[in-house]
């Protein structure tokens, strides 16, 4: 069983090409049947966000302006309009299955708000495509289709830069812990924080690959800079999370390193791509005022000492948000999902304290105390005109450093005792677990209730377009598959940058800089 393992994993990873296209399957795999194993618009705000993308790809980049909050009215076909795309039949109560929501069937177009209007177009314009093709149930499925895909492929970049990297004994599985439950589930359905943490995912891995090794790879740049760009405008606080996590990096790397960089001309080229989409998003935002909010009940005035004290002790609320609580915060997953990747990513800390690099160890905790800093300060802002609104996704793009960096920083520090085969196939299976039962416990709420047979599929009162049961045998094959992409990489670097089919070029020093 063991040579068979390795075997396949050495056939699925000898070349960065199988690497990339084996971890796009299996991530993509995932996100594609979590699409078509939940309701339509049962994903949070996905019906403001699929009148945003079908709008979008019609040609209205922005809509027209009621001058409340960031709502704008666009113009949609009658089945995507909000007085039949409402799912308060069953999203209120998690007991309550899916089938009492049905999608109407209309041609007619008609004018309707959404709370997505004013947001960049980025996002919506290729999700948005598959409706110029088909609407109704296929359109919807295809655009969730497009958004999954367009996060592997992020996820399958950041795996060749792992398992090519000098820190591939311990990034794969830092991989797998940066992409929690919820990650995979936002990316399956319509809404732009599944590419936003994708995109900050390839960030922070190619930037912490820059930063800790003495070659400069135009490959590992590029990929570098599309990710950057790419979370300065996936959402509003794209470049917040950039900033951190430049700072974040620069530290880690050095002076010397930094200095290093900055006479690249690849990076130097990077430099200017993301200061001119910055200038672009700093346009949209003076046009569109994307980060307006419109007052409402569930504000509220509270001082500042009560604020502090609610918000930190939602902080466990949060952090369980991160790594699932579905819907619209509706289906949470069984606690043992909780336990195991809190743990995990805990033990991935404590391991990098004891035998990793000091500095990677304090930069990890740094990144994790400002994520809670960050949150706190922007619950301060909402509060009284929306209440507390931060979501645990919000907080992910500056999370999913956290395991990453831990990751680098063991590579870098003292050698660990070895795990033994059996030891890496039990962890491996205990995080298959809590992901499986994860995606079974979000099909479950819907077929029956989240309290509702555990055999859901045999008394089901909503069923997918798709056996259940082969939804989740699927995923499961799945989950295994990324299970053993995340396992440590044991191939030598040369394998990779001399493959076939390209490896990672490195860049000659300018003149200046030798």
């Amino acid at each position: 069983m063991r040579s068979r393992t390795k075997h396949l994993l050495q056939l699925l990873s000898s070349t960065e090409r199988r690497v990339w296209v084996s971890t796009f399957v299996f991530f993509g795999l995932m996100t594609f049947v979590w699409a078509a194993a939940v309701p339509y618009f049962s994903g949070p705000d996905e019906p403001s966000h699929v009148a945003r993308a079908w709008s979008v790809a019609h040609g209205e980049p922005l809509g027209k302006d009621p001058n409340f909050g960031g709502v704008r009215i666009v113009k949609v076909p009658s089945f995507l309009s909000a007085e039949h795309v409402s799912t308060d039949c069953y999203r209120i109560d998690p007991n309550a299955p899916a089938g009492c929501f049905s999608l109407f069937a209309s041609d007619s177009q008609v004018e309707t708000p959404t709370s997505a209007g004013a947001q960049f177009p980025f996002f919506y314009l290729p999700v948005g495509l598959p409706f110029l093709v088909a609407d109704g149930g296929l359109g919807l499925i295809l655009a969730r289709w497009v958004s999954g895909a367009i996060a592997a492929a992020f996820v399958a970049s950041a795996m060749v830069t792992a398992r090519s990297s000098n820190s591939r004994r311990w990034l794969p599985p830092a991989l797998f812990l940066a992409c929690p439950p919820m990650f995979i589930y936002i990316a399956s359905v319509t809404n732009p924080s599944g590419l936003e943490i994708a995109a900050s995912v390839g960030m922070w891995i190619s930037g912490l690959v820059l930063a800790s090794e003495k070659t400069i790879s135009k490959r590992l740049v590029l990929r570098f800079g599309v990710a950057v760009c790419t979370v300065l405008v996936a959402r509003q606080l794209g470049p917040l999370w950039v900033a951190v996590a430049l700072a974040t990096l620069g530290l880690l790397a050095g002076r010397d390193r930094v200095r290093a960089l900055a006479k690249s001309r690849s990076m130097q080229l990077c430099a200017v791509a993301a200061a001119s989409v910055g200038l672009i998003w700093a346009g949209w935002m003076l046009l569109a005022h994307p980060l307006a909010t419109e007052s409402n009940a569930s504000g509220s005035q509270m001082s500042a000492t009560n604020i502090l004290t609610t918000q930190l002790g939602r902080l466990t609320q949060v952090a369980e948000e991160s790594i699932g609580v579905f819907g619209w915060l509706e289906v949470r997953v069984p606690v043992f999902t909780y336990a195991v990747w809190m743990s995990a990513v805990v033990g991935l800390l404590a391991l990098c304290l004891m035998f990793g690099a000091r500095r990677y160890a304090i930069g990890a905790i740094g990144l994790l105390f400002g994520t809670v800093l960050i949150q706190t300060a922007g619950e301060f802002r909402s509060v009284e005109s929306i209440g507390f609104v931060w979501q645990g996704r919000y907080s992910l793009p500056m999370l999913v450093g956290v395991p990453l960096i831990a990751g680098v920083g063991l590579a870098a520090g003292r050698r660990l005792p070895s795990v033994s085969v059996l030891g890496k196939s039990f962890i491996g299976g205990v995080l298959w677990s809590a992901l499986f039962l994860a995606f079974a416990q979000s099909v479950r709420r819907y077929s029956v209730g989240a309290t509702g047979s555990i055999l859901f599929w045999k008394s089901e009162d909503w069923s997918p377009p798709v056996s259940a049961v082969l939804l989740l045998v699927v995923f499961g094959l799945a989950a295994a598959g990324w299970v053993l992409m995340s396992r440590p990489a044991s191939d030598s670097i040369s394998d990779y940058r001399d493959s076939a089919s390209g490896g990672y070029e490195a860049e000659e020093p300018s003149p200046s800089s030798r």
